[in-house]
């Protein structure tokens, strides 16, 4: 889109190229009019005199056609940052845009005296531009290349350009372009996907992804160190490498499962050798992980060491930074287009971008390199332009370029206007920011992935501040506490636990922060903001700022509220039968199937004559003789068979010092969960005493009390007892 009296500045070389002349080279008309008094005395003002420098003259002011000022209004017209400086790098002229960007005015342009000392607030930029610079103002060099500088402006506040300098015989050309918005977006996204990467990275549950074929793609710390490995063993192996015959079948049939039912498998428990031998237990939650088209592409799971129960935590480390990547400098490409939209002008850059030649591209509009819908996004950006007047600084246009690749471009435009003000087309300046926008989508993937895992998480998830307040949370730690998340941000432990509980937190903190030694596992109680009570079991661990130094903590927060519920129920009942069990008078006795005392009473333990200690494992052979360990066989095994307990049995035992004693028993059997018989319960009564007051009694009655001889009772009893056995046996 050539403009025949605009300059172009090719890539690498500071030569401008025009149909006609230089204006720099331009010889100076006579003007028709008087000089001003000031020339006719000899004398030029500051600004005449920059003036007239700016314009290539060294003669004495002269007053010039108007046809003269169009490469400056040009340079006004431009969006971007132009100037243009002497040889020894005196700033004579400088743009709108360069004022704009920079807050300098006019009158502020003559005042700068080494205009590259704008761009040399770090040392960075020094190094690597001062060279260049110095080779540039010697005249060594034609042209400095485009570089990320960072301006000092007027007001004293820094922005951001891509700055590049081109030299012809007695001045230097500046280009700037602003960056500082493109700047900061990649450093907020950098900073977010650094933030959600640490924190995968430095979780004490292992994390891992894989390929189809199970080959690992990814792991996290934790992983390394459930497995025994350094990350370069890992990745590329698969579960062969580490787990026996079976788990490595186990996870190959969850993997095709996954991959068929598309089904995440949330708990398992697998069998894997680390690497110094030792045999550990992982519970795995594994799901399937699908690129941006939704095909499956591979496998994501989250691995805990059960081997000793010990609950998961976050670790805090930090490793170097991954994934870290900078756009590198790239130059710009300018164009101007008719108001059909179709290119009059364009420099070789754009040419580049697109990979069309500069013939086939002159005369033709967007359409030739866009699909239908992005076209329409286009004109309606340049018509808002053309109707408003307004430039457009960031347009990003998606296109295809003439060999099938696709590209983005972030295009400025603004109105080309005649000497009357009356629109005639637009100028722009385009940049490929293809690699830009693909490592955008990169990290937005990555901060997405990373933030899903502990957004997902049934764990609690917080930050806190040195202070103990929070920082930030997921939502499982706000459903843990009871409150919002807006309400927990900048709470302090202190505001949700009592007095004894702070006490106990602020050792904890305390303690973590001089050792940096995580706690893995520490049951809190606190008050909701309901009121109720809860408990959870958390594991906290330092939080490290890039520089290594403390700056809060970290951890993971299980809700076991239920559990200590339970736990409590289970206490109270248990003493409860206990307190009974203990201080009734009858014995009471467990034994497993076999008949082995598991549990027996202090009353039991005064029935048979042994402690406790002595009658745990004791059978019944040891307290009884042959009669009767038949007997209590019948009687267990009765009970066994038909599940019928047993009220009242008497049995003769023989106590520890040798003394004949009876019991009279219950038995019924012990079940477990489902069902199953796992032994036997029942009470004895020590009836001894009784038995030997109906023996008396029997004896009385049937003996003469005075010579103790069988009286006529007992007379009758054994004639009866002769005449029935007659009877039955006919004799």
């Amino acid at each position: 889109m050539a403009v025949k009296s605009r300059p172009n500045i090719k890539t690498g070389s500071a030569k401008i190229i025009s149909p006609k002349k230089s204006p720099l080279k331009t010889k100076q008309k006579k003007m028709p009019k008087k000089r001003p008094a000031s020339a006719r005395k000899g004398k030029l003002s500051n600004s005449s005199k920059n003036l007239a420098n700016a314009d290539g003259s060294d003669q004495e002011e002269k007053q010039r056609p108007k046809k003269q000022e169009e490469p400056r209004l040009a340079m006004d017209i431009i969006p971007a940052g132009i100037f243009w400086s002497d040889s020894e790098g005196n700033i004579l002229y400088a743009n709108r845009k360069f004022q704009e960007l920079f807050g300098y005015t006019a009158e502020d342009i003559p005042t700068i005296a080494a205009w590259h000392s704008l761009a040399y607030p770090d040392s960075a930029y020094r190094e690597e531009m001062t060279p260049s610079l110095l080779d540039l103002l010697s005249g060594k060099n034609n042209a400095t290349e485009y570089i990320d500088v960072s301006i000092t402006c007027k007001d004293g506040s820094i922005r951001h350009a891509c700055q590049s300098c081109a030299r012809t015989s007695d001045r230097i050309l500046a280009t700037y372009f602003d960056i500082t918005e493109r700047k900061n977006s990649e450093r907020l996204i950098r900073q977010s996907e650094e933030r959600y990467r640490n924190i995968i990275e430095q979780m004490e549950d292992g994390c891992f992804e894989t390929d189809l074929t199970g080959n690992f793609t990814f792991v996290n710390n934790a992983e390394c160190r459930l497995l025994g490995y350094k990350k370069e063993e890992l990745i590329g192996k698969n579960n062969l490498f580490y787990a026996d015959e079976k788990s490595a079948k186990e996870i190959h049939r969850f993997f095709v499962d996954i991959c068929k039912t598309g089904k995440a498998v949330k708990s398992h428990e697998l069998h894997f050798a680390k690497k110094d031998g030792n045999r550990v237990i992982h519970n795995v939650s594994i799901s399937l992980l699908r690129d941006t088209q939704g095909k499956p592409a591979g496998f994501r799971g989250i691995a805990r060491d059960i081997t000793e129960r010990k609950q998961m935590e976050e670790a805090l480390r930090h490793s170097e930074e991954k994934y870290r990547s900078t756009i590198e400098t790239i130059q710009d490409g300018y164009f101007e287009i008719d108001l059909t939209g179709k290119y009059t002008f364009l420099n070789d850059i754009i040419c580049q971008h697109l990979k069309y030649s500069r013939e086939e591209l002159i005369g033709t509009d967007n359409r030739a390199y866009q699909t239908p819908e992005e076209a329409k996004k286009t004109y309606l950006a340049f018509r808002q332009v053309y109707e408003t007047g307004i430039s457009n600084k960031a347009l990003e246009m998606q296109i295809i370029r003439k060999d099938g690749t696709t590209g983005v471009s972030e295009v400025s435009i603004s109105l080309i206007r005649d000497s009357s003000g009356v629109p005639i087309g637009f100028r722009g300046i385009s940049r490929d920011i293809t690699q830009r926008k693909n490592m955008e989508e990169f990290l937005r993937q990555s901060e997405e992935r990373y933030r899903s895992i502990i957004e997902n998480m049934t764990d609690g998830y917080f930050e806190v501040d040195l202070y103990g307040k929070f920082t930030y949370l997921n939502d499982a730690q706000c459903q843990n506490l009871g409150y919002a998340r807006k309400e927990l941000i900048g709470m302090s432990y202190k505001q949700y636990a009592d007095e004894k509980i702070n006490k106990e937190l602020a050792r904890l903190f305390y303690k973590i922060y001089k050792t940096e030694i995580p706690v893995k596992s520490y049951d809190l109680s606190f008050i909701r903001k309901d009121g109720t009570r809860a408990y959870n079991e958390i594991s906290v661990t330092v939080l490290k700022n890039a520089k290594g130094e403390i700056i809060g903590f970290r951890g993971i927060a299980r809700d076991i509220t239920e559990r200590k519920q339970m736990e409590e129920s289970l206490r109270q009942s248990e003493e409860r039968y206990r307190t009974v069990i203990e201080q009734i008078e009858d014995g009471y006795f467990e034994t497993d199937l076999r008949g082995n005392f598991t549990f027996v009473n202090e009353a039991e333990s005064r029935n048979l004559g042994y402690t406790g200690e002595e009658l745990i494992g004791m059978n019944r052979h040891q307290y009884t003789d042959e009669k009767n360990v038949k007997a209590l066989f019948r009687l267990f095994n009765n009970v066994y068979k038909t599940g019928i307990p047993v009220k009242t049995h008497e049995v003769e035992l023989i106590k520890k010092d040798g003394a004949i004693a009876y019991n009279e028993i219950s038995v019924n059997l012990i079940r477990n969960k489902n069902g199953e018989a796992i032994g036997f319960r029942g009470i004895s009564r020590d009836i001894t005493e009784r038995k030997r007051q109906q023996e008396k009694i029997h004896y009385l009655a049937t003996h003469d009390s005075l010579t103790g001889l069988p009286n006529r009772m007992m007379l009758n009893q054994l004639l009866s007892h002769a005449i029935n056995a007659a009877k039955r046996h006919n004799r």
